[in-house]
């Protein structure tokens, strides 16, 4: 057949070869051995490399939905964990913040008691010690409240005269020292309204006219140390008269 066609058997080396080029495909093998190479014989008795191709049977990697759901519960999990964690961190925050700020305020109520105590202490200190001049100022004020005025300006007893000076001059001077002591000395009126915190009544004065309870006159003067009772003023009383 090819003696009948000069032109055929004159091409057919170049067809073979176009076919042996691009017509032969690669084939897929699935073995286990990497380094084995297979070849196939083409019909023009050339060998012709086959490249493998290699297929992996291990399951390792693969998520199917049980996988997935496990990893979500684990996430969950972790989420929760962390969250309570968060919540017991925030309470022991807030223990330590309430404790920091009891702290702080029963500090500032020590440092005030104890300025206010430095500062009692320092304006009462002289407290007992003036309390007990108390009575000797007592007899000097009533020394000099005890003559009349116009006794004093018409004596002719010049020495007299200068003893009523000296002793209103002494009471003047305790007067002054008890001053800058912040010592103040008060005497409450006839009918003022006792009190208590003031007045100490030691008897009562019947009568039907005034109001029971009002103070009916004072014998010893009361004093007060920084507006606070030194000693109260001794008085008495008015009462209603006992009904016969």
């Amino acid at each position: 057949m090819l003696h009948s066609f000069p032109q055929a058997r004159t091409r057919l080396p170049s067809i073979i070869s176009t076919i042996s080029t691009k017509s032969v495909t690669t084939i897929a093998v699935s073995t286990t051995k990497r380094n084995q190479f297979n070849f196939i014989s083409n019909p023009l008795n050339k060998n012709i490399f086959i490249q493998p191709r290699y297929y992996s049977t291990s399951t390792e990697g693969e998520k199917g939905p049980e996988g997935g759901e496990d990893n979500n519960t684990s996430a969950e999990a972790k989420i929760k964990e962390l969250t309570e964690k968060l919540a017991e961190a925030q309470k022991n925050a807030a223990e330590m913040k309430d404790k920091y700020v009891r702290t702080l305020a029963d500090i500032e109520n020590v440092r005030r008691i104890a300025a206010r105590d430095v500062s009692d202490a320092k304006k009462f200190a002289v407290g007992g010690f003036a309390k007990e001049l108390l009575e000797v100022a007592d007899n000097l004020y009533r020394a000099t409240e005890s003559i009349p005025k116009e006794i004093i300006e018409n004596t002719q007893d010049q020495h007299f005269k200068g003893l009523y000076e000296g002793v209103t001059m002494t009471a003047t001077i305790l007067q002054g020292v008890f001053s800058k002591k912040e010592i103040s000395r008060y005497k409450p009126a006839t009918g003022d309204k006792f009190n208590p915190n003031l007045h100490n009544a030691t008897f009562k004065v019947p009568s039907e006219k005034e109001e029971e309870g009002a103070i009916a006159m004072c014998i010893a003067d009361g004093y007060l140390i920084h507006e606070r009772v030194l000693r109260p003023a001794v008085v008495g009383v008015y009462k209603k008269p006992d009904s016969e």
